[in-house]
This record gives C-alpha cells, structure tokens and sequence, in this order.
C-alpha cells in the first residue's frame, strides 16, 4: 500500500508542477519538449501507481 501511496503522490506533484508550467508559458513547444523526460517519469510513476492500487484493492477487498 505505501508504494502505491509513495509513487501517487510523486506523481501528482510533478504532473501539477508539468502543468503549472505548461500553463505559465504555454504557447512556447520548446519548452514542453525540454520536460519530455519529467513527463516520461510521471506517466511511469502513475502507471505503477494504478498497478499497486488495483494490487491493494484486490488484496484487501477481493481476498
């Protein structure tokens, strides 16, 4: 359950810092090019994050 808790919450901060800074300077593409690799570790840390909480929920309520 932590790591499920841990690797949200991660990825909420930096999915709202990525998008405060989209909307600050949205109109420059170069800028969210240079944030491709924090995007691309957000959308992991989400993804392992919907994976540990479908795990937990199983785990609790289905077992």
């Amino acid at each position: 359950m932590w790591i499920h808790a841990i690797t949200g919450s991660i990825a909420l901060i930096l999915g709202t810092i990525l998008v405060g800074l989209w909307i600050v300077n949205s109109s420059n593409v170069a800028g969210c090019v240079k944030r491709k690799r924090i995007m691309d570790i957000t959308i992991l840390l989400w993804g392992l994050s919907l994976i540990f909480g479908i795990v937990t929920y199983l785990s609790f309520y289905m077992g």
